[in-house]
């Protein structure tokens, strides 16, 4: 297994092993509320080294998760039937969910996969 937790049940007690390298988790914030931009702060110790703001389309939401090492992001319109997110961890963007959602927009919040 590579950069996870892997649990074992071992005589009524759970063991954690493969803690290597599993990046901590950061808060998640607002890149797009509803098409509106919010700024994208850069620092030194974040993914992001310059501020920039995102161009947005209306209705789309964006939420985000920087922890140094890795970004990941999840987005949604308010016009649409599901998610899609992604980050520099897994390397891609993809679909969430495997059937439709209401209001996928809503309630939105990346993991370390995007999604």
């Amino acid at each position: 297994m590579k950069n996870g937790v892997r649990v074992a049940y071992r005589s009524g007690a759970i063991g954690l092993a493969g803690l290597l390298a599993v990046p901590a988790q950061a808060a998640v914030l607002d890149g797009c509320i509803s098409g509106v931009s919010v700024v994208v702060v850069g620092a030194q110790a974040n993914y992001v080294k310059e501020s920039f703001t995102p161009q947005c389309s209306k209705a789309i939401s964006l939420k985000y998760q920087d922890n140094g090492t890795d970004i990941t992001a999840k987005a949604a319109s308010a016009k649409g039937m599901h998610t899609f997110g992604g980050s520099s961890f897994t390397g891609s963007v993809f679909q969430c969910e495997s059937s439709s959602v209401a209001l996928p927009h809503s309630s939105i919040s990346p993991s370390l996969t995007g999604c």
